[in-house]
């Protein structure tokens, strides 16, 4: 396999030419990146509260208003995380939802009403 002028493979393509991709130092700032982040940390909190409950992606759309399609598209990152949305799933779910911005990656956690969320 061909290699660049540090030894790295490099992938051909037809008539011998050659891409690389380059990241850049700053990739976890860019705004696709952490859109991506946000659109994640909701399909995680929501799988796991649906999983948690027993609750097949039917019942939470029934829930939450919204069609099965639609907890799909939550689930597989598809789905940024508006207030609107948030609202919705915290009244189906009978929780408040905890918003954490001081860790690397954003995270969001379905908790119970009345739960100290300091402690989250």
């Amino acid at each position: 396999m061909e290699q660049d002028d540090e030894g790295r493979p490099v992938m051909a393509r037809r008539g011998d030419t050659h891409t690389r991709w380059e990241i850049g130092e700053d990739w976890h700032e860019h705004p696709s990146y952490i859109e991506a982040a946000w659109c994640a940390a909701l399909a995680g909190a929501v799988y796991q509260e649906r999983v948690k409950r027993g609750w097949r992606q039917e019942q939470l759309a029934e829930a939450v208003g919204i069609t099965e399609d639609q907890v799909e598209e939550i689930e597989e990152s598809a789905v940024y995380p508006t207030p609107d949305i948030l609202q919705r799933l915290g009244h189906a779910f009978d929780v408040n939802v905890l918003v954490v911005t001081d860790e690397p990656l954003p995270r969001l956690e379905f908790v119970g009403r009345g739960t100290d969320h300091r402690a989250a």
